[in-house]
């Protein structure tokens, strides 16, 4: 076995932008913990939870996309030079103490093929090189080159209130209060800095931390523009919502602009009518069933269902898939590691991560 510094964000990984417009390597480094009612130790452990304890520069202004006209500006700035050289240092060198803790936490693994969460499988075989993973330097002179991947957390809104979201405070006094973010969200101008002149991303995903992207006011106009001003013939856009609180025309509009080959909707759904709400509080499942189903009438045939598993909906999986497959959607069942030993809503070990029954010892 070998352990390995393979960062992801050197590797194709997207990078994240984040509601307020802060630029970060990865979506790894989630923008919480800085809000003025977040505990300083917001864990169960009473350690530090999230990577702006350990980079300050997080909240830099030099960071945010408000102050540059194109977010490779951003990159360009000495303080990017200087964290993606230390992440090049590192891989060549081995030393990685240095390093953020989330970089090591998620990029120091036994499995540098793998874009995904760190996978602890052992390595056999010949001594991993950089060249065996694409490790690639962002930098090609004065020119960003990096990843043609983006995510993009597009607003603070969300309409539905999932008790372990982290919107909400994880951990601490005042546990599940709301956190105190800036009430900002993108606009067509500020996605016309990332878009730029059209050659730079091929891929667009709309996967917030904070807010669900389809409550974002201009979300049309800023779909319309990264299509209509996008050169790359495989560009694609994937957009991450429960589904819920937006009417039949606004969804036939939504799925008239965008392309069925290249672009998909992904709806987090977790149950049938009456289970849903459990813990996705608020959703209305059919409403979020009506949109998945004209998504299939609309031939967007990689719309996908995700569905993760507690107690109170495991009962109703096969019911729930064999539902999705009638009316021609994709279904992903998720079987989730983010259960506590003593969760009351962790389910049956079938529908658990084989690596979390053994780690929990289930």
């Amino acid at each position: 076995m070998k352990k390995v510094f393979a960062p992801k964000c050197l590797r194709g990984r997207p990078y994240y932008v984040t509601h307020d417009k802060f630029v970060r390597p990865c979506c790894y480094f989630v923008d919480h913990g800085w809000e003025p009612n977040a505990p300083k130790d917001e864990s169960p452990k009473g350690e530090k939870l999230w990577p702006i304890h350990d980079v300050k520069w997080l909240r830099d202004p030099k960071t945010n996309l408000k102050n540059y006209k194109h977010i490779d500006d951003v990159f360009k700035t000495k303080l990017y030079r200087d964290f993606y050289d230390s992440l090049l240092d590192a891989v060549d060198t081995g030393h990685i103490d240095n390093l953020p803790k989330r970089c090591i936490n998620k990029c120091y693994t036994n499995n540098p093929q793998s874009l995904s969460s760190q996978d602890k499988t052992n390595i056999t075989g010949k001594d991993i090189t950089p060249r065996s993973w694409d490790l690639r330097n962002p930098y090609n002179n004065d020119q960003f080159v990096g990843s043609r991947k983006i995510q993009l957390d597009l607003t603070h809104r969300c309409r539905l209130g999932c008790p372990t979201c982290m919107r909400f405070i994880l951990d601490g006094p005042n546990k599940g209060e709301r956190r105190q973010v800036v009430n900002d969200e993108f606009t067509v101008e500020d996605i016309s800095k990332i878009v730029g002149d059209g050659t730079k991303y091929r891929s667009y995903n709309f996967c917030g931390s904070i807010g669900d992207a389809i409550y974002t006011p201009q979300f049309m106009e800023i779909v319309k523009y990264i299509i209509d001003n996008s050169k790359d013939p495989n560009l694609s856009i994937v957009i991450h919502t429960n589904g819920s609180g937006k009417k039949a025309e606004w969804w036939k509009e939504l799925y008239s602009l965008l392309r069925p080959r290249h672009d998909q909707v992904i709806f987090g759904v977790d149950g049938l009518e009456d289970t849903a709400p459990l813990y996705r509080k608020f959703i209305n499942f059919n409403e979020s069933f009506e949109a998945m189903k004209m998504g299939a009438e609309f031939g967007f045939k990689n719309n996908q269902w995700q569905y993760i598993v507690f107690k109170f909906n495991q009962h109703q999986v096969y019911e729930a898939e064999a539902l999705a497959k009638k009316t021609g959607i994709d279904f992903l069942v998720v079987k989730s590691d983010r259960f506590k030993k003593d969760d009351p809503h962790m389910p049956d070990k079938k529908w658990l991560p084989e690596d979390f029954v053994k780690r929990m010892e289930l």
